[in-house]
């Protein structure tokens, strides 16, 4: 510690924190305590990581300490404390159920910048040294192992693996990383709040605005994961992922747009992605009416008669197909779009309402929405708004009398050509 008037808050809270620490270490030794008698204990499956500042090193200026399923404590550089404060962010983040931090390299890169400030010679060049020499690091210095267990660095992914522990198992880690610093508060948060999913355990609303990092990126969190997830979906047009995906890619609609609709249709084949789409009968007749230029209402420029064809077909194959794919055709009226989700990402499901603003007849931009992560509100649409519309007298559920609807559709395109609108 420091002497006289050096003396702060701040070092004195430190020194006060390294003691217990070292009190519990010491109590642990004496009591004969392994971690095989206490494995199965609600504090052996947090992982708690505290990061500070050690004043008497330039070279390792950081002092990290983890507790509760492993426990260690390790002078570290400044690069290398950011590789590991990105690193258990995203193991964080996935261990909450979400899909963790997109792009883990870039974020290394950022984080350093905040840490360090200004231009770095040759960061590429320190960073790549870094990660190749993490995973010995954790090795010689087991930050992250035990008898049972161990967290593993996977360069190539460049995030952290769980050794001897089942993926499913994975959630069931209570992940804490907590600094008194505010440069690594500062990471912290610019971190997490990348994650629009994260953003919304934490603040339980939020508004995602149209574009690739608003509602695109809230949708593909949702469903680009290996965990079960139904949305009942009610929408004034056809969503995107009852479209063949060259028809989108002809629509020059974003890639990750691509990336959800092929996502949601091989989970609606393996059945880990289930939806009901209730639809306006009168919407669907859209699909083949053209305005006084020729041009498809509900499709961009240079689409054909024929891919509105494919798009039927491919449409009511799907609904007739054995998958977990369910439409529902009604007159009733539908005035806004609104779906929910309930997605199985850890032990209890999580359960959540998007309201959408349309903005566009087209699909070239998907709209704006404000997502609650309540049960309330999605136990309140489900039980009033979805059950009137599905229980509306003239609501079609049955597949085969859909997937001849839509096919009648595509006929009438065929040999009369598409219908014309004014206006």
């Amino acid at each position: 510690m420091a002497s006289g008037s050096d003396v702060s808050n701040r070092d004195l809270l430190n020194h006060i924190l390294r003691l217990e620490n070292d009190i519990a270490l010491l109590k642990s030794s004496l009591s004969g305590q392994t971690f095989d008698d206490a494995a199965d204990s609600q504090s052996h499956r947090s992982l708690d990581v505290y990061i500070d500042l050690r004043t008497d090193s330039e070279r390792k200026p950081y002092i990290v300490t983890v507790d509760g399923l492993f426990r260690a404590r390790v002078s570290m550089s400044a690069v290398r404390v950011m590789v590991l404060l990105v690193l258990l962010l995203d193991f964080k983040d996935r261990c909450d159920g979400g899909r963790g931090i997109l792009d883990r390299r870039n974020s290394i890169k950022r984080a350093y910048d905040v840490i360090v400030g200004g231009e770095v010679t040759d960061l590429d060049n320190t960073l790549r040294s870094a990660l190749y020499r993490f995973e010995v690091f954790l090795q010689d210095q087991k930050l992250f192992r035990n008898d049972k267990l161990a967290l593993r660095f996977d360069f190539e992914e460049c995030r952290l693996r769980v050794e001897n522990l089942k993926p499913e198992m994975v959630p069931n880690i209570s992940v804490s990383v907590s600094s008194p610093l505010p440069v690594i508060n500062e990471v912290i948060h610019e971190l997490l709040s990348v994650s629009p999913l994260t953003r919304l355990r934490r603040e339980k609303a939020l508004y995602a605005p149209a574009g690739p990092q608003g509602i695109d990126l809230m949708l593909a969190e949702i469903f680009d994961h290996r965990h079960p997830v139904t949305m009942t979906a009610l929408f004034s047009r056809p969503s995107i992922q009852n479209f063949p995906v060259s028809i989108l890619q002809k629509m020059q609609v974003s890639d990750q747009r691509i990336r959800r609709a092929k996502v949601v249709q091989e989970g609606y084949q393996s059945g880990r992605c289930r939806c009901l789409e209730i639809l306006p009968r009168e919407s669907i007749k859209n699909l083949i009416r053209v305005n006084s230029d020729g041009k498809f209402l509900w499709c961009p420029e240079g689409i054909t008669s024929d891919d509105v064809v494919f798009h039927l077909s491919h449409w009511a194959e799907l609904v007739e197909g054995d998958n977990s794919y369910s439409l529902a055709i009604t007159d009733a009226a539908t005035p806004f779009h609104l779906a929910t989700f309930e997605l199985h990402a850890t032990s209890m499901p999580e359960f959540y309402t998007m309201f959408m603003q349309r903005t566009s007849f087209e699909f070239r931009n998907e709209e704006g929405c404000f997502i609650v992560g309540e049960r309330s509100a999605f136990s309140a649409i489900s039980q009033h708004v979805v059950h009137r519309m599905l229980n509306h007298p003239t609501t079609t559920r049955e597949s085969i009398v859909l997937a001849q609807e839509l096919r009648s559709l595509s006929t009438q395109l065929q040999t009369q050509g598409p219908i014309t609108v004014s206006g």
